[in-house]
């Protein structure tokens, strides 16, 4: 809205001549942060600025001519450079802002590290007529067939991977050779359950498309079989939905900022790990009800720019944790 700019004035004090306001988050759902502007006009040799701390009240620095309401919650955020009107009469924008509200905008998908799992031991499994290992050529796959106990065969179920652990032998369950220049062992730690037929188990274990010869070593008689939990995951990193935070404060010192650090897993000493387990912080079983229930967490650690005067915008990058 345009005032008038004469009429008497001898603009020795800065006085408002056009004035509007601003919502600067108006697209992103913020009705209610305002900055507001008044175009002033003051003699060249009387121009000031004014402090963070002034308000737009009649009281404290309000314009005079401001056509608005008095917003103990607006501080002065700074003027536009002067710039020559007439005479000696200089024209700057003076502005007065709100802090603004908090918001949350989508941020697509952002990369997070995924923690490792140690795995649980085991409980070992005593069989009852031994083990034959078996070379499928055609589907690339070492068939392992055990019997255990009655009272062990609750412990298997289709799917679960098993570490069928060669007690007998000091080095590994079997070896091959795809015509490379030595043999591969394996103590069939990617081994994974097909069949269980009464208290007989069927397992087997991917190897080269190019195995050319097998050898079966002695039958053993202790298997470790791991338990819900399985065998160990390494940490690993996947793209996550994702979100920006934005917060903000109204601070005379940067160094009075307080920023969210990024989320890691501590060991019990507080140092930063990738693994998780029992005694971690968080606990693998916290973590876990973390993932079920869809939380969010600093992907990054929390980084923070000028926004107007001295207020501060800080930015988080929240990530979906799994």
């Amino acid at each position: 809205m345009s005032l008038p700019a004469s009429g008497g004035t001898a603009f020795t004090t800065a006085t408002c001549v056009k004035a509007w306001i601003e919502y600067p988050f108006n697209d992103r759902g913020d009705v209610t942060t305002k900055v507001y502007h008044h175009t002033m006009r003051v003699s060249r040799a009387n121009y000031a600025p004014l402090a963070f701390d002034d308000v737009m009240t009649t009281a404290d620095e309000k314009p005079t001519r401001s056509p608005f309401s008095d917003d103990a919650a607006a501080y002065w955020v700074g003027d536009t450079t002067p710039t020559a009107v007439q005479g000696d009469l200089v024209e700057f924008d003076r502005l007065f802002a709100n802090v603004p509200s908090s918001r949350v905008e989508p941020y697509g998908y952002y990369p997070i590290s995924v923690p490792g799992r140690a795995g649980i031991a085991g409980t070992d499994v005593t069989s009852v007529s031994g083990e034959t290992v078996t070379l499928d050529a055609l589907n690339n796959e070492v068939d392992f067939v055990f019997t255990v106990s009655s009272g062990d065969i609750s412990k298997f179920s289709l799917g679960m991977k098993l570490w069928v652990k060669n007690d007998a032998n000091a080095n590994d369950q079997f070896r091959y050779w795809d015509g490379g220049p030595s043999w591969i062992y394996t103590t069939a730690k990617d081994a994974y359950v097909t069949n269980i037929s009464g208290n007989t188990v069927t397992a087997v274990e991917s190897v080269s498309s190019s195995v050319q010869i097998y050898q079966s070593f002695e039958a053993i008689t202790t298997f470790s079989i791991p338990q819900s939990g399985g065998a160990p995951i390494i940490a690993y990193t996947k793209n996550s939905p994702s979100k920006l935070e934005f917060s903000y404060e109204k601070i005379d010192s940067i160094d009075d900022l307080i920023l969210a650090d990024k989320f890691q897993i501590f060991d019990a000493n507080g140092s930063p790990v990738d693994t998780l387990s029992a005694t971690t912080d968080p606990t693998e079983s916290s973590y876990d009800d973390m993932v079920s229930q869809g939380t969010y967490v600093n992907a990054e650690a929390e980084t923070f720019k000028r926004w107007r005067g001295n207020i501060y915008e800080k930015i988080k990058i929240r990530s979906r944790v799994y």
